[in-house]
């Protein structure tokens, strides 16, 4: 049987409204009052009350079909599997035991074990579990392994213990409900999630809750792909019409497909292009989106294609796509022309740094120009054929890979040793984090030394940092707090990277904060202005090579964060990098 995603979503509804699940419609995208979370990204969001609160559930059983949107791994997409959007099919019980209806592991187990094998008739060899194998602050999951181990009948092989990375879920945000979990695989790869809510997550605490409940994930593409043996999620009837219509196969295209769904929802959502929160992530999708175009030598007019073509496969299940798809249009046409001003911007940058030195290493240079104007080295290297008549491509290349390979490598090793509030190591977060030092250093310069860190979380859309501050901030301290940092930025200062001992980082006058995390070795960052030293930290990187790399600064919101603490809330424009010499 060949399945489409509405066959799978069909067959869930049937299977469980005949076990006394409510079918619910889908939450909104952007989750409400939910300050900690961008985006909904799991089906269970929008009942996390339900798990507190059982008796204000509308039932005890739920199922519904979410669209959920995930942008930890956008640098992924282009892969066979990798989406920044996807439908999860989930079933749900609230307050075990006493709700009436209510159900817990068992049940679980069992409801989705029936499904796979006798619904979907999948073969259990093709299938193997893994539960949570327990570690110093939450046990070994022994009743889910035993359930396992009777429902599922395979043998002790396949039923697997799993670390806290595996198989223990939550809570969405700072704090709510999470619990263990059982994991489904299909030939390797994870298809359902059932997540047992036991612990409510408060205050760096696990506390048990008084109602249980079940919360449970399938990504409804990855399964159907899966079911008809794809080899790619983009294979299925809601993503290859899209993918047809652009006529080429290669990781650019899947791009496209991918983002042109996750834009078309956000800008439904109400999201607009900005440099914060959702409006960043849409203002990236989009430009990555237009990129891979670039590299593809797409024509411009395609997009209005795609467009339609996305919203008339899910038009049945999202109607407001259709009604809104003129606004769509718009809003990703007005980007389009700021992006391509960028572009611009990365031209000129390119001709600068061509008019200084034509005989540059031109594959880093390319890598330099592509991380921070968004130039396609394509693009770089064709406008060097013309200034120069020739270049050596191959060595270019060869270039060019081998600056982004020391970039993932310099990153990857830098943030094993200490995230420093670091959420991930996107180019977008790196200049943050660099961004993060001069505003601690402009903040003590105008402020007082009295000034340190307390707190720091960074992540694609801003970074926020918490220092020690009796008082609000004038708007204007805060204005000069802004320009100070952009005037260090634009002067394209190199950031220094020295390894030494705890104590020689404290003795060179390098500040430090939550020194009992780092290891004796400890890397110092320094950034000078001439001979005066601007900023010298102890900390675990990865940073920027130069303070151009950055992009315009731009403060956000300054508000307090406890007693003493103050808090400020920033991001940068990667585009829009200084165009002066460094």
């Amino acid at each position: 049987m060949r399945y489409t995603t509405g066959i799978v979503w069909q067959k869930f509804q049937d299977f469980f409204k005949k076990r006394g699940h409510l079918l619910r419609p889908a939450g909104p995208l952007i989750p409400e009052n939910e300050a900690s979370v961008l985006f909904t990204t799991a089906g269970m969001q929008q009942f996390k009350q339900y798990y507190l609160e059982p008796q204000k559930a509308p039932a005890a059983r739920i199922i519904s079909c979410q669209p959920c949107i995930r942008t930890t791994d956008i640098d992924e997409v282009g892969d066979e599997t990798h989406l920044t959007i996807f439908e999860m099919l989930g079933n749900f019980s609230f307050g075990y035991p006493r709700l009436q209806g209510s159900y817990f592991k068992k049940e679980a187990i069992e409801f989705a074990w029936e499904f796979l094998t006798e619904i979907l008739k999948i073969p259990p060899k093709r299938l193997l579990v893994t539960y949570f194998g327990g570690d110093k602050e939450i046990p070994k999951d022994t009743e889910s392994r035993d359930w396992l181990l009777k429902i599922t009948r395979l043998e002790e092989t396949r039923i697997l213990p799993r670390d806290r990375e595996e198989n223990f879920w939550g809570p969405t945000g700072e704090s709510g409900p999470c619990g263990r979990t059982v994991e489904i695989h299909m030939d390797g790869v994870e298809i359902w999630n059932l997540v047992f809510n036991e612990f409510l997550y408060k205050d760096g605490k696990f506390l048990p809750l008084e109602y249980l409940g079940v919360d449970t994930g399938a990504g409804l593409e990855r399964l159907t792909a899966l079911l008809n043996n794809y080899s790619s999620v983009y294979d299925v009837d809601t993503l290859k019409p899209i993918k047809e219509k652009i006529g080429i196969s290669s990781s650019k295209s899947k791009i496209i497909v991918d983002h042109l769904r996750t834009i078309a929802h956000l800008i439904v959502a109400g999201v607009f292009p900005s440099n914060k929160e959702q409006g960043y992530i849409l203002r990236r999708l989009i430009r990555r989106t237009l990129k891979a175009g670039l590299d593809l030598n797409l024509k411009e007019e395609i997009y209005k294609e795609l467009f339609m073509t996305t919203v008339s496969i899910w038009q049945e299940r999202y109607p407001l796509l259709k009604e809104k798809l003129a606004e769509i249009l718009s809003v990703f046409e007005k980007e389009k022309q700021k992006y391509l001003r960028v572009l611009k911007a990365g031209i000129e940058e390119l001709q600068r740094l061509y008019q200084k030195d034509p005989n540059r290493d031109w594959g880093e240079t390319a890598f330099y120009l592509y991380t921070s104007f968004g130039l396609p080295p394509e693009m770089t290297f064709e406008d060097i054929i013309k200034l120069r008549g020739e270049l050596d491509l191959e060595a270019a290349w060869q270039g060019f890979k081998k600056a982004e390979r020391q970039h993932k490598e310099i990153s990857r090793a830098d943030l094993r040793r200490f995230k420093g509030g670091l959420a991930g190591y996107s180019q977008q977060e790196i200049r943050l984090h660099t961004a993060t030092h001069l505003l601690q250093a402009a903040l003590r310069k105008i402020l007082g030394t009295h000034v340190v860190q307390k707190g720091a979380n960074i992540n694609p859309e801003r970074l926020r940092f918490d220092f020690a501050h009796p008082r609000k901030l004038t708007e204007t301290e805060i204005a000069k707090i802004e320009s100070l940092v952009n005037s260090w930025i634009e002067k394209g200062l190199t950031v220094e990277k020295e390894e030494m001992s705890k104590e020689e980082a404290l003795k060179s006058g390098a500040l430090g904060v939550f020194l009992d995390r780092y290891s004796e070795r400890v890397y110092v960052y320094t950034i000078k202005d001439q001979e005066e030293i601007v900023s010298k930290e102890i900390c675990g990187g990865p940073h920027v090579q130069n303070t151009r790399m950055i992009g315009r600064f731009k403060i956000l919101k300054e508000e307090s964060s406890s007693a003493g603490i103050r808090r400020i809330k920033a991001t940068v424009e990667a585009g829009k990098v200084l165009l002066k010499s460094i």
